[in-house]
C-alpha cells in the first residue's frame, strides 16, 4: 500500500471514528508508553520541521495511533501541526487533511510551504483553487510563507493585505517584480528569492527598494549576478538601521568595473558604520582561476562594525585590509573563519592580538597550503612573561594546511588553551600522532585529525 493510500486511511480515522485509537489495549506497560512526555514533544517536533513532511503523507498522522499518550502529546501540542507543506496538485484529495491541520492547529502561528508542481493550464483550477481558498482563510496566522514551484497564472491566492504576522517570506523568482504584494506586511524581516540577483534574497535591477520595508530587515542577502548591476539598484544601507546579518556574494568575472562594488553602498567616503550588524559572510561567486577582486581589500575599509561578533571570509582579502577594519570596528569577534586566504603565519598572529574574545578560529587554505609553524601555537601558549593570545578558545580548525613542525602544537593542545578547546580540526604528519595526548584536553567533545603519509604527502582521515 503506497503513502498517499496509508495517509487516506489515517486520516478517514481521524476524521469520521471520533479520534478512537486503534490499539485494543492502549494503557499496555509497554517500553514506547515509558517514554516522558517532554522527551516525546521533541521527538515530535523533529518529526514536523519545516519540510520534512507533506501534508497527505501522515508522519503526525501515525504517530496519534501509536496510543493514547502519543495521541495525547500530539494534540495537546498546536505548534506540532503548524508547520507544513502543501503540494497544489490536479486534485482536491488533500482538501480535507489540510483542515484536519488548520484545526489541531489552532490560533498557533503558521509556518506554510506552498508548491505548485505544474503551470496553469496543467492545473485542475477549481481543485487548486478550493486547497489556496482555505488557507487564504488563514492568511492573518501566518508567520513564514513560501511560494515554491510554477506560480504564473496563481494571484496570490487572496491573501494582498491580509498578512499581519508574516515575519518571513519566500518567492519564485517568477513573482518578485510585484512590488504592490509587499505594501501592507508590517513585520516582514527576511524575504528571500532562489534566484542570483540582488537579493533579500534576489532582485531584478527594476526592483524599487522604497517599496520593502528595509527598515524592519534583520537579515540580507547581496548577490549580484554582475557588477555592472550594482548601480542601477540604488541600494543604499542607510535603508536597514536593524540589520544584523549580512551576506555578500560578489561575482568575479567582470570586477575590473572600476568602483562596482563600493558603489552598491552608495558612498566612498569615510567609513560606513553598521551598528547593529553582528554576522557578516563575504564571498566570491566563481572559480578560483576567474578571481580577480582588486576592490574587496579597500571595500572592508569603507566599514566599521562594532557590535560583530562572527566574520567569515572567503577569496578574500588582503591582511592588511582586514587587521585595519578589525582595529577600527574594536569588536568583540568570537567567530573567525578565514577560507582559501593563504594568510601568512606573523599576519594571522597580528590579527589574533585584536581578538582577544575569539571563541572560534577556522582557517581553511583550500589548495594553497601554507606552512604553519612553532611561531604560531606558541603564541596560543601561556609561556612565562607572555599573556595567551586567544584565552577562550574554544574550537580551532585548520585545514588545507601543512603542519612541518609539531612541538608547540602538541604544547598548545597540552596547556591551558588546550584543555579549554572542545572541537579540534587539525592536519598531522605521521610522526606527531603518537604524541598526541587527548586525555588532558576534559573539555573536548569532538576531534578530526588527518594524518600525513610521509611517502605521498598526502592526508587519511585517523
Amino acid at each position: 500500500m503506497d503513502d498517499e493510500r496509508v495517509s487516506h486511511q489515517l486520516s478517514q480515522v481521524d476524521l469520521h471514528a471520533g479520534g478512537e485509537s486503534t490499539l485494543d489495549d492502549p494503557d499496555a506497560a509497554t517500553p514506547i508508553s515509558k517514554i516522558p512526555y517532554d522527551v516525546l514533544l521533541d521527538i515530535f517536533h523533529a518529526v514536523a520541521e519545516p519540510g520534512t513532511f507533506e501534508v497527505g503523507r501522515g508522519a503526525l498522522l501515525a504517530i496519534t495511533h501509536v496510543c493514547m499518550d502519543w495521541r495525547k502529546v500530539a494534540l495537546d501540542f498546536p505548534s506540532l501541526w503548524s508547520s507544513f507543506m502543501v503540494n497544489i496538485r490536479e486534485t482536491t484529495s488533500h482538501l480535507r487533511l489540510l483542515e484536519l491541520y488548520l484545526q489541531r492547529s489552532r490560533d498557533a502561528p503558521l509556518s506554510v510551504r506552498i508548491h505548485a508542481r505544474y503551470r496553469e493550464q496543467h492545473l485542475d483550477v477549481a481543485g487548486s483553487r478550493a486547497v489556496l481558498a482555505l488557507l487564504a482563510q488563514h492568511s492573518n496566522r501566518f508567520f513564514s510563507l513560501q511560494l515554491t514551484g510554477f506560480w504564473d497564472g496563481v494571484e496570490w491566492f487572496g491573501i494582498r493585505g491580509k498578512l499581519p504576522h508574516l515575519e518571513i517570506l519566500q518567492l519564485p523568482d517568477s513573482r518578485i517584480h510585484e512590488t504592490h504584494q509587499f505594501d501592507d506586511v508590517p513585520r516582514l524581516h527576511t524575504l528571500r528569492t532562489r534566484g542570483r540577483c540582488i537579493t533579500l534574497s534576489g532582485f531584478p535591477p527594476a526592483r524599487p527598494w522604497k517599496r520593502i520595508p528595509c527598515a524592519q530587515i534583520r537579515f540580507l542577502v547581496i548577490w549580484p549576478q554582475t557588477m555592472r548591476d550594482i548601480p542601477s539598484h540604488g541600494l543604499q544601507l542607510d535603508d536597514f538601521p536593524k540589520l544584523t546579518s549580512l551576506r555578500c556574494i560578489l561575482p568575479c568575472r567582470d570586477t575590473n568595473d572600476d568602483g562596482a562594488i563600493l558603489s552598491m553602498w552608495g558612498t566612498r567616503s569615510a567609513p560606513f558604520l553598521l551598528p547593529r550588524l553582528t554576522s557578516w559572510c563575504i564571498e566570491v561567486d566563481g572559480p578560483e582561476n576567474t578571481l580577480r577582486v582588486p576592490e574587496l581589500g579597500e571595500m572592508l575599509d569603507h566599514f566599521t562594525t562594532p557590535a560583530l561578533q562572527s566574520l567569515d571570509i572567503i577569496y578574500l582579502v588582503h591582511p592588511t585590509n582586514l587587521y585595519s577594519f578589525l582595529k577600527r570596528s574594536n569588536c568583540g569577534l568570537t567567530h573567525l573563519v578565514l577560507r582559501r586566504s593563504s594568510i601568512r603565519v606573523g599576519e594571522l598572529l597580528e590579527i589574533l592580538e585584536l581578538l582577544p574574545a575569539l571563541e572560534r578560529l577556522l582557517i581553511d587554505n583550500g589548495f594553497t597550503p601554507t606552512m604553519v609553524t612553532n611561531k604560531f601555537f606558541d603564541n596560543l601558549v601561556l609561556s612565562p612573561g607572555r599573556r595567551v593570545l586567544v584565552p577562550g578558545l574554544r574550537e580551532l580548525s585548520i585545514r588545507g594546511t601543512y603542519i612541518f613542525q609539531g612541538p608547540k602544537l602538541l604544547e598548545m593542545l597540552q596547556s591551558r588553551v588546550g584543555s579549554n578547546l572542545k572541537f579540534v580540526q587539525l592536519a598531522l604528519p605521521t610522526r606527531l600522532v603518537e604524541g598526541l595526548d587527548l586525555l588532558g584536553m576534559k573539555a573536548l567533545v569532538g576531534v578530526c585529525v588527518l594524518v600525513a603519509r610521509a611517502d605521498k604527502g598526502a592526508y587519511i582521515d585517523l
